[in-house]
């Protein structure tokens, strides 16, 4: 998690403010002070910051010192230092007083609103209370004897009620005023006073405290229940103002006063660990109150409200083309960026994820799952000890640590049996049997590559350690607690992230025991392949490369609609069904745009073999092709006659009318109409012809591989039904194996055209374009050459580079030639270093993206999926039509062939 201040609002006459309440539902903020000032804000949404609302309201005299709202009712109570309440409410756009009640004897000293909102407790500084109902009515109310009350908190189920006396003890009441039974609070002394309370309402797990109470002197309480005797005693070492948890339990802000008199506000997990100190301009802070979601809070300091953005750490992992994250209290979701299909699986109690390649590794209270790219456990471990990060590398070795202890663990894979799993010490020491893991040094934070780990420790000391051999390299001294720690691409570097910010690079070859030295940016708050601060982005594996953000901004700002930005941007990235809800709320759409983006939903739909979905839209927007589609997959051979007869009888030139069959016999022009009615009529060899003929026509004209490589599976299938060996005929073989050349351009295109680029998966699918580049039409050549070049240029495998610049050279010298001799005269034509695995011949270390082993030539077949080097053959399943080979894990969640969508067998 990240903190930042991002905004200053000033308050009119320089009126202190003494109390604010944000309105979790509705958004609008209570911010009372001094002279009876009492507003009602309202941020604007988008996170802009300017105001949608800034009413006053009139009719306190004295300081405002209480404010609560009632979110299920939206009304607003008030309370100033003259024992004044007003509940307010809001109509028509103004805010009234709905009931004003004086008991002329004390000053409120808390008030608190049931979870449901039908009640609120008032308790008053001299010991009344007084229980009221959401339509004004008095309930009951009782003088509690003794020194007086500081706060009132109701219970999440509103059953009980928990009362803070000014000597520090804890009493705990029923819902009607009897007193049920004194609240031990363990380990505090007697007569400490209470300052806060908050008692979190949602949902939590059980074992997570929900109730915060802090006192004056720094302690703060954690507690599961009222009634538990054992709870969390934190040392804040400060002067506690307030307490506040965030919207789902999760996170407890605490504001308060250092020793050096110092504002800061200190943020703390559900378990009572420091999390994150946020450090207050101003003279002196009063309250501070969470927004809805828990993105900003806002903090009154003197006479002014600050806001601070909050930045949450996230539980995801992005590995191969998969983005797993934790989307509910129980489930995990994988979701595909490139075919949009998404699995949802069941883990509970997630505490970290990481993944890499094709990979996730997720920890849970007491266990470790490996799972693939569509979510399937391949592996897992039960352990002992309370897991709190993880991290893994390509070479399928996880590191799981808890506070004490970290695991290296070499996983099972399918070419490989899990070997070995052992246990350090935070120090990078063994652990015996038998030993205790305690350390007072403890882990904050991990991370490892191929070849080393990193293990960041509360004292601010960085330990590396190599992986190969398992020994420790270097140790680096820091002033404050490592947030979080990162790898380059080949391990050269790594990048420290302080708790306050600043961002460190060092080499991994260094000596021992050295310091951090100059921080090179400062509010630095999260990297994935980006390390992103406030005013810049930076490109890790490319450091040449930045982005500035704001010229970013201001770019954004000289446009003229904002609304035809986020259309831009939905259809960029796929979003279609938002696009029509954007595009009918725009008063400059066209009725072109509609048909457009209803035709795209079509190609959603029969992407997924959603005919009738495909159906509906594509009649929206009068896309027959699509529609030609849809009913040739659903054999609906009236349809389709339907859909390609003409409305009216045509007249040839000497008066005799011709139907739509003799216009058919007529034109013999290759076609999808003319090709399902020579399927219809029986005449299945002439209709393959004219399939494979068609595709070579589209081949021509460089369309769509897409398009071509169905049209060239048509051919075959139609060739196997024609003839009696079926699949195994010459025709049939030929346009198979065109489709499959195809099939290995789209998966080129595709992985160069992904975001982001990952170079191991772009380069494998290059290598397997280049091999079947003979069975691609001539016209086609140049586009995957292109495609070949670009991606070995993102990737440095400059030797592939070369060779695709010299094919591209020989098609066009005048565009290609300069630019061949601009990136070859900084750049060797070598490739760059890359995981490798062994040629089961020869034995010869080949980069695991090549087609044929260096070392003895032998060519080896690829997973159409994923374009992986098949080298386990016991692994991969053949289809048995086009002769297509996948790994079969590959096809778990598949009913057909990936590249002729037979039916697996």
């Amino acid at each position: 998690m990240f903190i930042y201040m991002s905004k200053k609002i000033a308050i009119p006459k320089q009126s202190n403010v003494t109390c604010l309440s944000w309105n979790h539902s509705s958004g609008y903020i209570a911010v009372g002070g001094e002279d009876g000032m009492l507003k009602v804000l309202k941020l604007e949404s988008g996170g802009g910051g300017n105001l949608s609302m800034n009413l006053s309201l009139e009719g306190h005299t004295g300081q405002v010192c209480v404010a609560v709202w009632n979110e299920i009712f939206q009304k607003l109570t008030t309370s100033d230092e003259h024992g004044v309440i007003i509940v307010w409410m809001l109509y028509k756009g103004s805010w009234y007083e709905e009931m004003i009640n004086n008991r002329n004897k004390s000053t409120v000293s808390g008030m608190a609103w049931g979870s449901d909102g039908q009640k609120i407790c008032i308790a008053y500084e001299d010991g009344a209370v007084i229980v009221g109902s959401v339509d004004g009515s008095r309930v009951w109310g009782k003088d509690i004897k003794g020194p007086g009350l500081k706060c009132v908190q109701w219970s999440p189920d509103n059953s009980t009620l928990l009362f803070a006396l000014s000597n520090g003890e804890l009493h705990l009441y029923d819902d009607q005023g009897n007193f049920i039974m004194p609240i031990a609070s363990n380990n505090v002394s007697s007569g400490m006073e209470i300052v806060s309370m908050d008692w979190f309402s949602g949902k939590a797990p059980i074992s997570r405290p929900v109730l915060a109470i802090c006192f004056k002197s720094g302690l703060m309480l954690l507690m599961k229940t009222c009634t538990e005797e054992e709870s969390v005693m934190v040392e804040t070492n400060m002067k506690i103002l307030q307490c506040c948890w965030n919207h789902n339990g999760t996170v407890l802000a605490v504001a308060g006063l250092t020793q050096e008199q110092a504002n800061v506000v200190q943020f703390f997990s559900g378990y009572g660990e420091h999390v994150r100190t946020l450090r207050v301009p101003g003279g002196s802070m009063r309250s501070l109150s969470w927004e809805q979601h828990s993105l900003r809070l806002a903090i009154a300091v003197d006479s002014f409200i600050y806001f601070a953005n909050v930045k949450p750490d996230h539980k995801y992992a992005f590995y191969g083309s998969t983005l797993a994250f934790v989307s509910g209290t129980e489930t995990v979701t994988f979701w595909d960026t490139i075919t949009h299909q998404s699995w949802i699986n069941h883990i509970p109690n997630v505490i970290d994820m990481c993944g890499v390649h094709e990979y996730c590794i997720i920890s849970t209270i007491d266990s470790l799952i490996i799972l693939n790219q569509q979510g399937i456990q391949c592996d897992a471990k039960t352990v002992a000890i309370p897991m709190s990060y993880v991290s893994i590398n390509s070479k399928a070795i996880a590191v799981a640590s808890s506070k004490d202890t970290f695991l290296i663990w070499k996983f099972s894979t399918p070419t490989r049996p899990r070997i070995t799993e052992q246990l350090y010490h935070a120090d990078g020491s063994l652990v015996v049997q038998g030993e205790s893991g305690f350390h007072d040094d403890t882990i904050c934070c991990i991370t490892c590559s191929d070849t080393h780990l990193l293990v960041g420790r509360d004292s601010g000391t960085v330990l590396l350690f190599s992986l190969v051999n398992f020994k420790k390299i270097t140790q680096i001294n820091m002033n404050t607690k490592p947030y979080k720690l990162g790898l380059n691409c080949n391990s050269s570097k790594f990048f420290v992230i302080d708790q306050p910010g600043n961002l460190y690079i060092l080499e991994t070859e260094m000596a021992n025991n050295i310091s951090m030295g100059q921080a090179v940016r400062k509010d630095a708050w999260g990297h994935f392949g980006l390390l992103i601060t406030l005013d810049y982005l930076r490109w890790q594996r490319r450091p040449d490369c930045m982005v500035c953000h704001a010229n970013a901004k201001k770019k954004y700002h000289n446009q003229t609609d904002g609304r035809d930005l986020a259309i831009a941007l939905r259809k960029r990235l796929g979003h279609w069904f938002r696009v029509v809800e954007l595009l009918k709320m725009s008063v400059t759409t066209t009725e072109s745009q509609v048909k457009q983006a209803y035709s795209n939903i079509g190609d959603y739909y029969i992407d997924r073999q959603n005919w009738a979905g495909a159906i509906e839209y594509y009649t929206m927007s009068n896309n027959t092709e699509g529609l030609k589609k849809c009913y040739l997959a659903l054999e609906d051979s009236a349809a389709l006659a339907k859909l390609t007869s003409p409305r009216n009888i045509k007249v040839d030139v000497t008066g005799k009318q011709i139907t739509s069959e003799e216009k058919v016999e007529i034109n013999q022009k290759p076609s999808i109409t003319r090709i399902t009615q020579l399927k219809e009529s029986g005449k299945m060899l002439q209709g393959a012809t004219m399939a494979y003929q068609l595709a070579n026509l589209e081949a021509s004209k460089n369309r769509s591989p897409w398009r071509i490589k169905k049209l060239y599976v048509l051919a075959g299938h139609m060739y196997s039904q024609a003839s009696i060996e079926g699949s195994k005929s010459r025709d049939a073989i030929r346009s198979y194996r065109a489709a499959q050349a195809q099939q290995w351009a789209c998966l080129a295109i595709s992985r160069a055209r992904a975001v982001p680029f990952r170079s191991d998966i772009a380069l494998r699918a290059a290598a397997r374009l280049a091999a079947v580049l003979d069975d691609l039409h001539e016209a086609q050549h140049l586009q995957a050459w292109c495609t070949i070049a670009a991606i070995a240029l993102q990737a440095r495998a400059f030797e592939l580079c070369s060779k695709a610049f010299i094919k591209l050279e020989a098609i066009e010298p005048n565009t290609f030639e300069n630019l061949a001799i601009e990136i070859f005269t900084k750049c060797k034509p070598k490739d760059a270093k890359g995981n490798k695995i062994d040629c089961p011949n020869c034995h010869f270390a080949m980069l695991d993206w090549m087609v044929s082993c260096p070392g003895c030539n032998t060519e080896f077949p690829g997973c159409v999926v994923t374009g992986r080097t098949l080298i386990a053959l016991n692994t991969v399943w053949t289809c048995s039509k086009c002769t297509s080979q996948v790994q079969q894990h590959e096809l778990v969640l598949r009913h057909s062939c990936p590249t002729c969508h037979s039916p697996l067998t």
